[in-house]
Order: structure tokens, then sequence, then C-alpha cells
């Protein structure tokens, strides 16, 4: 246990609907015999990521409300994702499962410790690739910056065998 981190806080698990966030999933549910469990999920808005960044653009109100439709739609997807981890939570064992759903304009590791705080989080769990990890990397962008920049443990799941 980690000074100033409670021993009985929610395990937090990452979870971005790829084969790797559920395998990481089960595994913690094996490791940690069940328990609390928040399903954390951070999701990319357009408007505030996308357009954020680069040359200011005049962006039409047609434009607007196309994106700001598309970030609605965004926002759907993620709850679906977290429900979706949420049940994998359960099926694998963890008992009290919630979601938690972070915009990430910036970076979607930062959003996830903001989770872990928020929560009090006593470990994160995270899959070693996600969908956009490279093979020959081994570990995944996201899943190697909570283990640099946490202030709580991390433990970060292997993908399995191939089938």
């Amino acid at each position: 246990m980690l000074p100033g981190h409670s021993s009985g806080g929610a395990v937090l698990l990452c979870f971005d609907g790829s084969t790797g966030a559920t395998r990481a999933v089960e595994r913690a549910a094996e490791l940690l015999g069940g328990g609390s469990a928040v399903v954390g999920y951070a999701w990319r808005p357009l408007m505030s990521g996308a357009f954020r960044h680069g040359p200011r653009l005049e962006l039409t109100e047609t434009l607007r409300e196309a994106i700001a439709e598309l970030d609605a739609a965004g926002g759907e997807h993620a709850a679906k994702i977290a429900s979706e981890g949420a049940a994998a939570a359960r099926r694998a064992g963890f008992g009290d499962v919630t979601t938690e759903i972070q915009p990430a304009p910036e970076r979607v590791w930062s959003a996830l410790l903001e989770i872990a705080e928020r929560i009090d989080a006593r470990l994160i769990v995270a899959g070693a690739t996600g969908h956009c990890a490279l093979p020959a990397v081994g570990i995944g962008s996201v899943a190697r910056r909570l283990v640099n920049h946490a202030d709580r443990p991390v433990l970060v799941v292997p993908p399995g065998p191939t089938p």
C-alpha cells in the first residue's frame, strides 16, 4: 500500500473495448479475487480535441453543429464501451462495478489518471496494448504513460497467447 492511499478503494479498470483490455479485466479479477471496481474510459471529443490545436479555424455554424453531433455520438459510444467493460468485469468476478467516462481533450492517459484520483483507486489496471499500439513496442503508449505518471500502483497485463 502506498502512503496516502487506502487499501480498500476500488480498482480502476482502464477499458477501451479491445481484447487486451478484456484480458486485463479478467486477469485482474483472478489476481485480486474480485471486489469493487470502476471501469474507466477516456475519449477525445472533436471540438475540444482535434479542433483545439493548430491555427484558429473560423468554423461555420453548420460545421459547429455537425461536430457537436459527432461529439454527442462519441459520448454515446463512450458510454457503450464503458458498459461493455462493466459487463466484462462482472463476468470476471468483480462485484460492485461502476463506470466513469472522462472526456480527454489532451491525453487519454491523463484523463484516466484524473479518474484514478477522483475515485482514490487503490490500483490501476490496463492492457499492454490497445487499438493503436504498435505490436513491436510491446506496451501501448497509454499503459506506458500510466506507469510513468501514476502516483499509485499500476498493473499492466500483457496480451495472451494467440489462438
